[in-house]
């Protein structure tokens, strides 16, 4: 597996957006307010149905969780039960969470192994601005969170999904994090989460649109005996999901 394509699934196997990696895309802009992309409504839709925590309730969450790709739509079935059993077990509190070191860890480390451009790394800092960005999107996925570096299965796969588009489409990501996140740090001037919150802005979040879809990753990913499939179980377990 090529470097880039390897660095891809350890962020997006346990999500989406895989086809990035090798598509055209275009970036474009989330609308405001209520008018959410069709796959975003669908995914809020069931996220509130899963605040009861009933399991189909969550099965349904997680499930459209991967549907909102158009590579793990087809997943194989042991990945999609290890993310539904690994949501279920954090909203009964028999599962701490998914750490956000763990994540950062696993991406750098992968960086490292096969000499991927620096731009690719992902620094403790960038990753917690891409989650406060995206907090509007992903507070009601969960109906509590250990601390504020835990994540909850679903949001963890939200973000990492979101922050690896951005890095492969999005050129405002393609330099090194540490520039990224200063540049970041310097357009919010003053403005503070807690005034984000209190004036419920809503940010924009930069989506992408893949022209062309990799018929022969989207085949691997359904293949339960395929070496994506084996590769995608491996980084679940270094992320802590359950088996």
């Amino acid at each position: 597996m090529h470097g880039r394509l390897r660095l891809t699934v350890t962020l997006l196997l346990i999500t989406s957006a895989l086809a990035v990696a090798i598509g055209a895309a275009q970036k474009t802009a989330a609308p405001r307010g209520d008018a959410l992309p069709p796959s975003d409504q669908s995914l809020q839709r069931a996220a509130r149905s899963a605040s009861t925590n009933e399991p189909d309730a969550v099965r349904q969450f997680t499930n459209e969780l991967l549907r909102s790709s158009p590579i793990t739509s087809s997943a194989a079935a042991s990945l999609a039960d290890r993310v539904y059993k690994t949501e279920l077990a954090f909203r009964s509190g028999a599962h701490p969470g998914i750490f956000d070191d763990d994540v950062i860890a696993a991406t750098n480390d992968e960086v490292r192994r096969f000499g991927l451009p620096s731009h690719d790394r992902v620094t403790k800092g960038q990753f917690q601005l891409v989650r406060e960005d995206l907090e509007y999107f992903t507070r009601g996925f969960a109906s509590h969170r250990s601390h504020a570096e835990v994540m909850s299965p679903a949001e963890a796969l939200y973000i990492v999904s979101d922050l690896a588009v951005q890095k492969i489409a999005n050129p405002e990501y393609q330099v090194e994090p540490e520039q990224w996140e200063h540049d970041s740090r310097a357009r919010r001037g003053l403005l503070t989460a807690s005034v984000h919150k209190v004036h419920s802005m809503k940010p924009l979040k930069v989506s992408v649109s893949v022209n062309q879809q990799p018929a022969n990753v989207q085949l691997d990913l359904s293949n339960e005996s395929s070496v994506t499939v084996r590769e995608a179980h491996a980084i679940l377990d270094r992320l802590g999901f359950q088996r």
